[in-house]
């Protein structure tokens, strides 16, 4: 990030409470592993807004500075499998923010993207 001539370094640290709806595919495949695909939307709702930068000397609460909410659409892949009789699931997914959370006053957009590896396990 630049400020006038002066460069600044900043982390923005957002966490946000997701609700996803996503659409299932099961890949229709001969074997034990069975891929799935899905894909839908998702709206988040931030519990915690703070941002650190090299300017103002520490962690700061910027609740006003960045959107309660934020939306967007999950894109990802799962494979499945069984054994001994549970069930064992394996993905990836990425969640790409549609929503501009910059809530200053500044032209700039700010958007979200997330990746995250999903583990489950079904008895």
């Amino acid at each position: 990030m630049e400020t006038g001539s002066d460069d600044v370094d900043a982390n923005f640290n957002i966490d946000y409470i997701e609700i996803p709806v996503v659409f299932k595919a099961n890949l229709p495949l001969e074997g034990q592993l069975i891929p799935n695909l899905y894909a839908g939307p998702y709206v988040g709702f931030a519990v915690n807004r703070e941002r650190e930068a090299s300017d103002d000397g520490g962690t700061q609460d910027r609740s006003d500075e960045y959107s309660s909410t934020d939306y967007g659409l999950a894109l990802g892949a799962s494979f499945d499998t069984s054994f001994a009789g549970y069930g064992f699931t394996v993905g990836g997914r990425y969640d790409l923010g549609l929503a501009n959370i910059n809530d200053t006053d500044s032209d700039d957009d700010l958007s979200t993207g997330t990746f995250m590896v999903t583990l489950g396990f079904a008895l």
